[in-house]
């Protein structure tokens, strides 16, 4: 009976950490119907079921069928001897008409309850109040420690043992106890006294709790003592003063802190808001009259807001901090949350003007021109230094703290390099690495080496010395800190996706989301997020369940507050609607569905980087559909931009094969040399990531070799062939929409030769059928439309060879909601938290460090 247990029923978290092992079926204990019930009471009454139908017909009118319910009303009425056994007649005898008449309609199970509870010793009804503050289940020892409050001087174990006689709780062990049903627990919890009264009663419960030393120390008696002086709040308020206010606020605080760590941050957010309160009416109150407790509840404050997407919030109270804090140390955590609240809001140009100065009071100076002479000479020597393990695996361990603050900044800077641009990510790279050099091995160490090799391969095309630093880098620490497990897995996602099966690689970017949102670093998780989406994208797999989990993120990234990484997101799914014909317009990029699910106009400041993102896409679209012009038009935005370290990543390889198909479309039309030398000089770019292992872009340099080809004016014969090298190759790796545009491009090939007709036709089809299993029905109907001729049948379209979401990998929809519900409630995240303790406790990374370079 769903109804009958709510979110913080055992049996609900019971269910949930068994669905994540196993499949079970469910099976819904509904209400019983008027035969159901007639059925019970002539088994239960021994009589037979037409002597009791008009009394099965009035429990049903006064139950709804609900069985607990039905049996509560039975023991009523016995009491009531309006059901009592005859002993001369040997039977069970009632009278419907006094049932009717001395119960109302308006009786209900919670009012029998509740008379019942009445009738009981004094002392049993004074225990199932106290029980009933502290929710369905209770352990005994804080009834013990609270019993005064309610006046209940009787020992607790007696009263117990009174109320299991009576069927009204339940006892599990020596440390817990339930109520039989939560109609029990509502129903003595509704005899207790009404308004400010009930509340000052859960104050005194909690300050009773708070100055037991001995019990507050295990972690779950802290939440329920917590708990009881929230549900009393405005009365511990007005009660509060002086000492009492700042014992109370530190409670909050630890309780608070706990919460963070168990990822429930809205509870923390809570806890943390009201011991803000106690401190004071104002920020300059509170930091006046108690200044470590202040400095701590608002910095904490800030983290646990920031963590949940509260942006004006956290803002607020880190701001309070900088200007409020005397000492430079009490405001380096709060410096970095509104650096991170810049960020999402998209405030560019602040986040870096702010990170500057943090890192200039830090001892770590920001510079303004990252190529100035004395920077580069000090990173040539920092290459040499690097080339060799030995050299690197001889550091000691960092002993200054203070460093890592500035580590934190500098990495976050780097996510936002795609918007602040590019040179910055690679100066704040090269910073950390003589930051590493010179102060030691840290935390950080691994994801500053897989940096330092994307750097490498962004500027140098060097995919063997990027992979060496990486697998260095999980060689030096095997055993990744959490707080930067999700930063190193999203970009060591994007950089093995070079080298190695890029379905494989994109799993790296999602659990870097899941581990970097169970610790509340919600920036770095959508970030690792939005790499696994558009990894998803240039995987070639059907793309039906990344629409599943690109809407479910996009609600997500707004949800959180983060608009800038939104923006980057959503002309991918725009791009996706298109490509399967969900979109009113398919032909255009830059509005449709996926814009309209929001009402969110949030410009990046300073930049409009964002807008890469869409011309991008919006290039690959038109190819798609054969609009060339406009494709050019995208191409011209494109080429000379200037994309740092997503040049070490596939999405980059995959621009730079629409940019060389582009130019031989464009030799194709015009004859001038200039596309063809470009064409060619992109095609080499890709020769050369093939040459390093690049697997995932063999088959796109396949298709320029066999472009390129059919250019030739005499000799073109060899082209046919290369095209089906290419084919074939996207087919056995999985990519099917490089399959689908090599089958395309081969078909308008020999187009051109009436002697190929025939050919064209089968590879027309050929494409069109790819596409369909990629998702890309609409691409399908353009090809149909812009070759009529060639399709006279038309109905072999709608049933494809192999449909999108199918089983396996496929069909899988990976986007986890109960990340986002762990934020909200202390009992999903404890949970969450069992039942992936050891799946995600510590990332062992010594397989990655043996990949073969």
């Amino acid at each position: 009976q769903c109804e009958a247990v709510g979110e913080e029923h055992h049996f609900t978290e019971w269910k949930s950490q068994i669905e994540e092992k196993i499949e079970f079926q469910h099976m819904t204990f509904r209400n019983l119907d008027e035969e159901q019930v007639q059925s019970f009471l002539a088994r239960t009454l021994h009589r037979e079921p037409e002597d009791i139908e008009s009394l099965a017909v009035l429990l049903k009118e006064r139950t709804q069928g609900n069985f607990f319910f039905l049996i509560q009303l039975l023991e009523s009425l016995q009491q009531k001897d309006l059901l009592s056994y005859d002993f001369a007649k040997l039977q069970w005898t009632f009278s419907v008409a006094n049932i009717r008449k001395y119960t109302d309609v308006s009786d209900n199970v919670g009012k029998l309850l509740a008379a019942r509870i009445l009738q009981l010793p004094r002392c049993v009804e004074q225990t199932l109040k106290l029980a009933s503050c502290f929710g369905t289940t209770f352990d005994p020892k804080i009834l013990k420690a609270t019993k005064s409050v309610l006046f209940v001087f009787e020992d607790i174990s007696y009263t117990l043992s009174e109320a299991c006689k009576e069927d009204l709780l339940i006892r599990i062990s020596d440390r817990e106890y339930k109520f039989a049903h939560s109609e029990v627990k509502d129903a003595a919890y509704k005899l207790l006294p009404k308004g400010d009264e009930r509340k000052r009663i859960h104050w005194e419960l909690g300050l009773k709790l708070s100055k037991k030393r001995s019990l507050i120390t295990d972690q779950e008696v802290l939440y329920v003592c917590v708990d009881q002086l929230m549900q009393g709040e405005n009365i511990m308020i007005a009660s509060c003063k002086d000492d009492m206010c700042s014992n109370i606020a530190h409670l909050l605080y630890v309780a608070g802190q706990n919460a963070i760590e168990l990822s429930a941050f809205v509870v923390a957010s809570k806890y943390l808001k009201v011991g803000m309160r106690l401190l004071g009416e104002t920020p300059q109150d509170a930091f006046s009259s108690h200044y470590d407790s202040a400095v701590q509840l608002f910095t904490a404050y800030a983290q646990a807001t920031l963590s949940v997407g509260f942006i004006p919030e956290s803002r607020v109270a880190a701001e309070a901090v900088l200007k409020e804090a005397k000492r430079l140390e009490d405001k380096r955590e709060a410096s970095l949350t509104l650096f991170r609240c810049f960020t999402a809001e998209g405030r560019m140009l602040e986040q870096l003007d702010f990170a500057a100065e943090v890192l200039e009071s830090a001892g770590h100076k920001l510079l303004k021109d990252p190529n100035c002479l004395i920077f580069r000479r000090q990173w040539e020597k920092a290459k040499q230094a690097i080339k060799s393990d030995e050299n690197l695996l001889s550091l000691p361990h960092m002993t200054d703290k203070t460093i890592d603050i500035c580590y934190d900044i500098l990495t976050d800077l780097i996510l936002t390099s795609e918007v602040t641009g590019s040179a910055f990510g690679s100066h704040a790279t090269r910073r950390m690495m003589l930051m590493t050099l010179k102060y030691g091995l840290s935390k950080f160490t691994p994801l500053i080496l897989v940096l330092v090799g994307m750097d490498s391969i962004a500027k140098s095309n060097d995919l063997k010395a990027g992979n060496r630093l990486m697998q260095l880098g999980f060689k030096i620490q095997g055993e990744v800190d959490l707080a930067v497990k999700g930063r190193v897995l999203a970009q060591a996602c994007m950089t093995w996706g070079c080298t190695q099966p890029i379905s494989n690689c994109m799993y790296l970017a999602l659990d870097g989301y899941k581990a970097s949102m169970e610790i509340g670093d919600i920036q770095n998780a959508f970030h690792g997020a939005r790499v696994y989406l558009w990894s998803f994208y240039y995987s070639g797999l059907p793309f039906e369940p990344l629409l599943d989990d690109i809407e479910k993120f996009a609600r997500q990234m707004l949800e959180y507050g983060q608009h800038y990484i939104f923006h980057m997101t959503i002309p991918l799914f725009q791009m996706l609607l298109n490509l399967k014909g969900d979109s009113e317009d398919p032909y255009t990029i830059e509005s449709g569905a996926a814009y309209e699910m929001t009402e969110v106009k949030h410009e990046i400041e300073g930049t409009d980087r964002c807008w890469e993102f869409i011309r991008s896409y919006g290039m690959e679209l038109a190819f798609y559909f054969g609009d060339i012009e406009k494709a050019m038009a995208y191409y011209e935005t494109l080429k000379d931009l200037d994309i740092g370290f997503r040049k070490a990543s596939l999405l980059y390889h995959t621009r730079v094969f629409f940019f060389a198909l582009i130019n031989i479309e464009n030799y194709r039309r015009t004859k001038k040399m200039h596309y063809r030398s470009e064409a060619t000089k992109l095609t080499n770019f890709l020769r050369s990531i093939v040459e390093q292992g690049g697997v995932n872009v063999n088959q796109k340099f396949q298709i320029l070799q066999a472009e390129l080809n059919s250019l030739a004016p005499k000799d073109n014969s060899d082209a046919i062939r290369k095209y089906e090298k290419a084919i074939v190759l996207a087919a056995r790796t999985g990519f099917l929409q490089d399959s689908a545009l090599g089958n395309y491009l081969c078909a308008k090939f020999c187009l051109s030769d009436p002697d190929r007709i025939d050919s064209a036709q089968r590879f027309l089809k050929e494409a069109c059928e790819q596409y369909i299993s990629w998702g890309a029905i609409k691409v399908a109907e353009s090809v149909q439309e812009r070759h009529p001729d060639y399709f006279p049948e038309g109905a072999w379209m709608l049933s494809p060879r192999r449909k999108s979401g199918g089983g396996g990998l496929r069909s899988r929809t990976h986007f986890r909601p109960s990340l986002g519900d762990m934020h909200k409630s202390l009992s999903t995240a404890r949970r969450l938290r069992d039942s992936t303790a050891g799946e995600n406790g510590g990332f062992d990374f010594s397989a990655f460090a043996e990949i073969p370079l």
